[in-house]
C-alpha cells in the first residue's frame, strides 16, 4: 500500500467534528476505570464515520494494572479473556479489513470471521462478531486522542463489563450509528 492509499483510507474513515469528539471524551471519562478489577472489559476504539471497536471481556489478569490513559501513550496489559467482540463500520469495497489501515483494520479480522453485515446503510456496512473462547493476550490500552487531520478518535477504556452495552449504546448515539 502506498502513502496515497494510506491517507485516502484514513480520510475516508474520519470525518468527525471536534464537538462530537468532546462529547465522546466526556462519555469516555464517565465510564473509565482507573485500574483493572473483577468483571471488567477493555474496549479499543479507532473510528470516525467508519472504524472499529474491539471489546475484550477479561477473565483474569496477571496483576492489577493502573492506567495512565495519556494521549499518545500506551499501558500494556496481560490478560486472559472470556470473549472478544469486533464491531466494524466499513465501506462497500471488498478489501479485507486485515489489508486496511486505522479503524478499518478491525483488529486483523477478515470478512469471513466477521460474518454477514448486520446493517447496510447507503454509505457503510456494520459487522458484529463475537468470539467466545479463552485467550491469553497482551495488548496496549491507549489514552483518548482526537486526530484533527483525519478527524478520527482513538481510545482505550477499561470499564465494568455490566456497563459495556450501555457505553456502546451511548457512543452509537453520539456518533450517529
Amino acid at each position: 500500500m502506498d502513502l496515497g492509499n494510506f491517507i485516502r483510507e484514513n480520510k475516508k474513515s474520519g470525518g468527525l467534528s471536534i464537538e462530537i469528539s468532546n462529547q465522546v471524551e466526556k462519555l469516555w471519562k464517565e465510564y473509565k476505570l482507573d485500574k483493572t478489577e473483577e468483571n471488567c472489559s477493555v474496549i479499543s476504539a479507532d473510528f470516525g464515520r467508519l472504524g472499529s471497536l474491539n471489546i475484550k471481556e477479561i477473565a483474569s489478569f496477571e496483576e492489577e494494572k493502573v492506567f495512565k490513559y495519556e494521549s499518545g501513550s500506551y499501558d500494556y496489559i496481560s490478560t486472559k479473556t472470556k470473549s472478544t467482540t469486533d464491531i466494524l463500520w466499513t465501506d462497500y469495497q471488498n478489501i479485507e479489513p486485515y489489508n486496511r489501515q486505522s479503524g478499518l483494520y478491525a483488529n486483523g479480522s477478515s470478512f469471513k470471521s466477521l460474518g454477514n453485515p448486520i446493517l447496510e446503510k447507503e454509505d457503510y456496512r456494520e459487522f458484529v462478531a463475537k468470539h467466545v473462547y479463552n485467550q491469553n493476550v497482551c495488548f496496549a490500552v491507549c489514552g483518548y486522542r482526537f486526530n484533527d487531520f483525519y478527524e478520527s478518535i482513538t481510545f482505550g477504556i477499561c470499564l465494568k463489563t455490566e456497563k459495556v452495552d450501555e457505553f456502546i449504546s451511548k457512543l452509537r448515539t453520539l456518533i450517529g450509528k
